[in-house]
């Protein structure tokens, strides 16, 4: 089983106007509403599947369709080093 996702100590979180944005060292990562929603749930505790049954349940979504979209958009943060597993 893989790791829950954990936000960076390093990311701040800022409201501009686009949107909530990711900041770290500089570089801008910007978020829409369902992104910022996947991002307040990497806290080191909850697994992908249960944010995407979180984020499923709110949206009145497809869960299969969210976790698919949650395991992308976690990737992508992850690539970019905004979140890192949750050490065991």
């Amino acid at each position: 089983m893989e790791a829950p996702p954990m936000r960076r100590y390093d990311v701040r979180v800022s409201v501009g106007e686009d949107g909530p944005v990711l900041i770290q060292y500089g570089e801008a990562f910007t978020l829409n509403a369902l992104g910022l929603e996947i991002w307040k749930r990497c806290d080191g505790k909850t697994s992908v599947a249960d944010i995407s049954a979180a984020i499923a349940q709110i949206y009145a979504a497809d869960s299969e369709l969210i976790q698919a979209d949650a395991e992308e958009f976690i990737g992508t943060l992850r690539t970019r080093g905004l979140v890192t597993p949750a050490p065991n």
